[in-house]
C-alpha cells in the first residue's frame, strides 16, 4: 500500500491515479478506482470505475452517484461494448431508465 504526495492511496500499485486505486497484476492490470469530481453540486459525481491495462487506459464500466442541483441524486451504470457508455440510470424518484438517462416512468426503455 502507498499514499502518494497528492494523498491518493494505492493498493497493489505504486502510482494511484485516483483517491483510491486497487490494482491486480496479471497479464493485464485490472483496477478498481474510487472517483469523485470533488463536490456535491449539479453535474458532480462520485463512484467506482473499473479499468484494465497497465495505466488503467481501458474503461470497463462504472457505477456512480450523480448529484443534482436540488440536492437529490441519481445512480448510473455503464458497461463496455466497444466504448464505455451509460446503460442504465435510476432517477431520484426511483424511475429506471435503460438506454435513457432521463427516465420519466417507473421503467423507461429506449430500444
Amino acid at each position: 500500500m502507498i499514499i502518494n504526495d497528492s494523498g491518493n492511496v494505492g493498493i497493489g500499485t505504486n502510482v494511484p491515479s485516483r483517491q483510491l486505486t486497487i490494482s491486480k497484476s496479471s497479464n493485464t492490470v485490472e483496477q478498481l478506482e474510487l472517483q469523485t469530481t470533488g463536490g456535491i453540486a449539479d453535474g458532480q459525481y462520485t463512484g467506482i470505475k473499473f479499468t484494465q491495462g497497465t495505466n488503467g487506459e481501458t474503461s470497463l464500466g462504472y457505477i456512480q452517484c450523480n448529484f443534482q442541483t436540488d440536492g437529490s441524486t441519481s445512480m448510473s451504470f455503464a458497461t463496455r461494448g466497444g466504448t464505455t457508455e451509460e446503460k442504465m440510470r435510476i432517477s431520484p424518484v426511483g424511475n429506471v431508465g435503460i438506454g435513457n438517462t432521463s427516465p420519466s416512468e417507473k421503467l423507461d426503455v429506449n430500444g
